[in-house]
Parts: C-alpha cells; sequence; structure tokens
C-alpha cells in the first residue's frame, strides 16, 4: 500500500546518514527484493540495498563509474544493473555501458556484455530466473544506434539477439509467464 512504499522511501533517505538531505534527490529506480525484505536502488553512480524496514544501506557498487537500474532475479540472490566504466571526456561522447550481475552471497560482480561496444540496458530476468534479456545497441558513440533485444541463458552463457529482422528499435519490452515469450514495443 502507499503508506509502507512512503516509509520505504523514507527508510532508504534515513539509512544515507553520511550525505546532505537534499542528496536524496539522487536516490533512483528502486527495486523490492521478491520476498519483500530489501531495496536496491541506484545513489550518485552506485548500487545500495537497504532492509525494505528501515536501517543502514550497504553499497554493493563502489567505483569511479555509473551504475543504474538494479532489478532483482526472481529467486533474489543476485542483482543485475547497467554500468558505464568510463569517467570525464570518455564518459561523455561514450555510449558503451554493460549489463553486470551482482551475486549477494558471494559479493562477485559478473560483466555479461563486456564484448559489445554499444549501449546494453534495461536487464530483466525472466519469470523463473533462468534467463536475462535486455536492450543493446552494437556501436559505441552513435545515440542513434538501433536498440536491439538480446536474451541469455544464465545456465549455458548462450546469447541471442531475438529482434535482428526488426527494422527498428526495440523501445521497451516484459517477458510473458511461459518464460519464452517476450512483448516489447518499437518504432
Amino acid at each position: 500500500n502507499m503508506k509502507k512504499k512512503l516509509l520505504a522511501v523514507a527508510a532508504i533517505a534515513l539509512s544515507l546518514n553520511g550525505y546532505a538531505a537534499d542528496d536524496s534527490a539522487w536516490m533512483r529506480y528502486p527495486a523490492l527484493s521478491p520476498d519483500g525484505s530489501l531495496i536496491a536502488f541506484s545513489f550518485k553512480g552506485d548500487i545500495y540495498t537497504v532492509p525494505a524496514n528501515g536501517g543502514r544501506a550497504l553499497q554493493i557498487t563502489t567505483h569511479p563509474s555509473h551504475d543504474t537500474r538494479p532489478v532483482w532475479s526472481p529467486d533474489g540472490k543476485t542483482i543485475a544493473y547497467t554500468c558505464r566504466k568510463k569517467s570525464g571526456l570518455d564518459y561523455a561522447i561514450s555510449t558503451d555501458s554493460d549489463i553486470y550481475l551482482y551475486d549477494l552471497v558471494s559479493g562477485i560482480h559478473t560483466n555479461l556484455t563486456e564484448e559489445n561496444d554499444g549501449y546494453d540496458t534495461n536487464p530483466s530476468f525472466s519469470p523463473d530466473g533462468k534467463y536475462i534479456a535486455w536492450q543493446s545497441m552494437e556501436r559505441d558513440g552513435y545515440e542513434s544506434d538501433r536498440n536491439r533485444l538480446c536474451i541469455m541463458d544464465l545456465k549455458s552463457g548462450e546469447k541471442k539477439y531475438v529482434t535482428e529482422s526488426f527494422e527498428s528499435g526495440v523501445d521497451s519490452y516484459c517477458w510473458a509467464a511461459d518464460n519464452h515469450t517476450l512483448y516489447f514495443t518499437g518504432v
């Protein structure tokens, strides 16, 4: 309900004790864990988790790059997020970003898209957690590149670009309950 959501936002704001009150405007993309116990969010370019009922935030990424849009795996053991590991002028002229998985138990971050030089963003797990999809542009520095839809089998590591025959870009997408169908919009 709305009251619980407002309390969760307040919990995040209160857990960032070392920051000024106006810094709370930097909090973005809250994502509730499947069991409802944790909230992952982006704050000033890093990813944090905080207990949904309040408490201290735990920073899970700590580097000068820009991490954003955390999403939970259905089992709640992994967080996927988008990361741009560039700074200064390189950050300003590049569109190269990657999809990472963060394992909450081991603390290991794994780059799923290192071989792609373009913009990889908006990760989403299939309902059964066996696959992950994301939007992917092929070329670095080309903001008007066509957004493709990529799916990866998390067990085998096999990747497929499933919209190659679609002549335009993918604007948004979502998984169907069958774990094998994706719906998307495009122009």
